[in-house]
């Protein structure tokens, strides 16, 4: 198990922008480093906004805090939206998807613009931005990711959790989906789709834990405590791309390369790792 080496704030924003459903922002910020370190004055950090699934926003602390915490720690601004707990105000609805979340995607898109303007002190802009999101925030990930979204929004990487959709744009950008065989939710068919379409960004990467349920990213029972270091390894090497850092593992600081830990075929790397309760990814592509 691999952790960042800075330690983190949480703070709640408001941003009148937003859906009207709730205004408010999670955001999660670096603050120094675990052997007492502080920054240097006017330290920035790239943003990732993340997008919750139907029914968590708002309940971060019991629900998204370990991965977006976790994630965080490798020294990034995470901001995520609690607008659309289960749909949003006056968006319409995709066939077959719950009501209301056609343009949950627009979500993420205003919340780059919000660090871009309230936190622009703290985000590092020169490196574009990162977006993820599990069910149907991993759905808005994937139509933001999609399109002319990524060139408008100087979007560079996806990172999508177990997606729920009917709808399958390709992205344009490097993006890393996860899915699970034991998801009675979200079907391995819907990432499959958007994974093998024609068009789709050819630096990608697909992952079927046989053991992972649809709330592998969450805190609880079946939360997978590896997702944080390959979610935050795909966005060092697609957005800052820093290939390397002085990280933790397993309780000792030692440098870590995020290019074998993704790409590599050793017991660490995404596809060779036993992910969780030793049972392999069932399929693995990268």
């Amino acid at each position: 198990m691999v952790t960042g080496p800075y330690t983190v704030h949480n703070k709640l924003y408001e941003d009148f922008h937003m859906d009207p459903t709730n205004f408010k922002i999670d955001v999660w910020t670096p603050t120094g480093f675990h052997n007492g370190t502080q920054f240097e004055e006017g330290t920035q950090f790239p943003l990732i906004a993340f997008n919750h699934g139907l029914g968590g926003g708002g309940v971060f602390v019991d629900a998204y805090s370990n991965l977006l915490e976790g994630l965080s720690s490798f020294g990034y601004i995470v901001a995520a939206t609690r607008a659309c707990l289960v749909g949003c105000w006056d968006s319409g609805s995709l066939k077959g998807d719950p009501s209301g979340y056609k343009d949950y995607y627009k979500q993420q898109l205003l919340t780059i613009d919000f660090g871009k303007d309230k936190l622009k002190a703290q985000v590092d802009i020169s490196k574009g931005f990162g977006i993820a999101g599990h069910s149907m925030g991993a759905q808005a990930t994937l139509f933001s990711s999609s399109g002319d979204n990524t060139s408008k929004y100087d979007i560079k990487a996806a990172v999508m959790h177990h997606t729920y959709t009917h709808t399958f744009p390709v992205p344009t950008i490097p993006f890393l989906a996860f899915t699970g065989g034991k998801d009675a939710t979200a079907s391995t068919k819907m990432t499959q789709s958007f994974y093998n379409g024609t068009g789709a960004y050819p630096v990608r990467g697909y992952v079927n834990r046989a053991d992972a349920d649809h709330m592998e990213p969450c805190n609880g029972k079946t939360y997978n405590p590896l997702l944080p270091q390959f979610t935050a390894a795909w966005f060092k090497l697609h957005l800052d791309k820093t290939p390397t850092m002085l990280a933790t593992v397993d309780g000792k600081d030692q440098m870590v390369d995020f290019e074998q830990m993704i790409f590599g075929t050793g017991k660490q790397s995404i596809c060779g790792v036993f992910l969780s309760n030793g049972t392999p990814a069932v399929s693995c592509s990268i």
